[in-house]
């Protein structure tokens, strides 16, 4: 670049600032990394709405983990207790691991459900909460 004799030299200026408003948005349903959004543009109306729906999907996968495992437990006790008589140990594995395996397999779905919708909204820019869970709580005003 030549610059002509008399002509101030070139200002250094930042980049442009980009818009990341709608990455940040989709990354707030994948697991934790709503964090990134909450640390990277938390004053953003649509980032932290988005993330506080990712907060709600992350605890309410977290909750209803727990819930199955424990639920498939308690089933599975209960049917082992029952089917324990059978000769020839057709029960030896434990009627839990299938159970446990059920109510994960459904949990693990309606959790990719709460994410494709979640995402989607954020893709469309729209400020639509996940249906029944959305309303639950607000952690980021």
């Amino acid at each position: 670049m030549a610059m002509h004799p008399g002509s101030p030299p070139p200002q250094w200026q930042p980049p442009p600032k980009s818009d990341n408003t709608r990455v940040y948005s989709v990354l707030a349903y994948i697991g934790i990394l709503w964090l990134v959004g909450l640390l990277a543009d938390r004053h953003n109306p649509r980032v932290a709405f988005h993330v506080n729906q990712g907060i709600i999907l992350t605890v309410t996968s977290a909750v209803l983990g727990i819930a199955s495992g424990i639920l498939a437990g308690i089933l599975g006790g209960i049917l082992g207790a029952i089917f324990s008589f059978v000769p020839g140990g057709f029960f030896w594995w434990g009627p839990w691991s299938v159970l446990s395996a059920v109510f994960h397999s459904l949990w693990g779905i309606v959790m990719l459900i709460y994410m494709i919708l979640g995402i989607r909204n954020a893709v469309r820019g729209e400020e639509k909460p996940l249906p029944i869970i959305g309303n639950l709580f607000c952690i980021v005003r």
